[in-house]
């Protein structure tokens, strides 16, 4: 068998049309590369920035705040009355982490500040149940407002809820702090264990 023929048995298998040169083949880089979107370039949706959380019925944003400035740990929370932000850390989800709450008239906003990428999930749970946004206002208020003594102080402000601390192991330290001192003392003496013991996380 001569080299002319064996040539012609090969050249069916390319194809009539390829009369010229033979193409490279697809290289295995191309063949492992995942198809293209229906819309290559929209950029793939982000996921929130910050987690809203809205109250459930008349909310009190001034009370809340308040209660967010009074008990203000130094090196541990920095608040801004004005801007109506409380800057903290939190563990969440067992990773300490840098938050900005936005007390707004509707709910709260949470934010993460440190550069580490979105808030876990979980974060809405620690709001709601932070500022006791879920809470069934009315029918508190409306049983608070036959009581002589703070009957009147509900119809003055209604919507107060119970702000509480979102660790507990720092509210169990903080209350036994609290004993027998002004808030003031106790803010200082919190401060000093958070500088003493706490665990730097970045600038609050």
């Amino acid at each position: 068998m001569n080299a002319e023929h064996d040539a012609a048995r090969v050249a069916p298998a390319r194809g009539p049309a390829q009369t010229g040169p033979r193409q490279p083949g697809p290289r295995r880089s191309d063949l492992a590369r995942p198809p293209r979107p229906d819309h290559p370039d929209r950029p793939a949706p982000l996921p929130p920035a910050s987690v809203v959380v809205p109250a459930r019925g008349p909310w009190d944003p001034g009370c809340a705040l308040g209660i967010l400035r009074y008990h203000a740990i130094p090196g541990l929370e920095r608040h801004d009355a004005g801007a109506r932000t409380h800057l903290r850390t939190l563990r969440l989800e067992g990773t300490p982490r840098i938050v900005e709450v936005r007390v707004g008239d509707a709910g709260v906003e949470a934010a993460p500040a440190d550069g580490l990428g979105p808030l876990p999930a979980s974060t809405a749970a620690l709001l709601d149940w932070w500022f006791d946004l879920s809470a069934p206002i009315e029918a508190i208020d409306r049983d608070l407002a036959g009581d002589p003594v703070l009957g009147p102080l509900v119809l003055e402000r209604p919507g107060v809820r119970a702000t509480r601390c979102p660790d507990p192991f720092e509210a169990a330290v903080t209350t036994v702090l609290g004993q027998q001192v002004s808030g003031s003392a106790a803010r200082t003496f919190a401060g000093r264990l958070v500088e003493a013991f706490g665990e730097p996380v970045g600038a609050v």
